[in-house]
């Protein structure tokens, strides 16, 4: 009985290896392994859920990257906020301000930030690449059949598919394509793949 006992108390002194933060990604998730690891490096909050497949806000974004580069300069902020839509009692506020002192996000022309908008895959690429500090390069070159290689973005995203980051699109019938979806909002779990491969490339971080 004693032995028994023992036994019992071994398996509940080892620790789980694969711990699951979120309900809504378990272990058979295609994203698994890159929310835990953002998560294990505080670079996303656990809870119980997280949504996966719902599309990324630039605010959510810059949070991210913020958290996954230089973390909150707030010793550098300005008197006041650098757009009028980002406002000092925002949850944003210090990775935005942050993430604009840093140049890693500009607002648009008319001044605004507009925080709660979805981010669209080609610039959730530049975002990316330069804010881990990646090499650009398009060699060797890469042709996405949905856009032009004289697309703005087109050099983030051959860096970001040449650096292992992204891989084509797949078809309905699960058939990978070379299909890139310029103007597709970005999943909260495309984007944490993203993120934890960069990281794992970057040479800054």
């Amino acid at each position: 009985m004693k032995k028994c006992l023992a036994i019992i108390l071994l398996f509940l002194l080892i620790p789980n290896t694969e711990a699951q933060f979120f309900s809504d990604v378990p272990l058979n998730h295609w994203a698994y392994q890159y929310v835990e690891d953002l998560v294990g490096q505080g670079i996303l909050d656990d809870g119980y859920f997280f949504k996966p497949e719902r599309h990324l806000t630039r605010a959510e974004l810059v949070k991210i990257m913020v958290l996954a580069t230089t973390g909150v300069l707030d010793d550098q902020f300005p008197a006041e906020s650098f757009f009028p839509d980002v406002d000092v009692s925002d949850w944003f506020y210090p990775y935005v301000q942050t993430a604009k002192i840093t140049g890693l996000v500009d607002g648009y022309t008319d001044g605004l930030f507009r925080p709660e908008r979805n981010v669209i895959r080609a610039e959730a690429m530049k975002i990316i690449v330069n804010g881990l500090g990646l090499a650009k390069s398009s060699s060797p070159k890469v042709r996405f059949r949905d856009y032009s290689p004289g697309a703005w973005f087109h050099i983030y995203v051959a860096t970001a598919y040449n650096s292992g980051l992204i891989t084509g699109k797949v078809n309905k019938k699960g058939k990978k394509q070379m299909l890139f979806g310029p103007s597709d909002p970005i999943t909260r779990a495309e984007m944490a793949k993203i993120t934890s491969r960069g990281l794992d490339i970057s040479p800054m971080y």
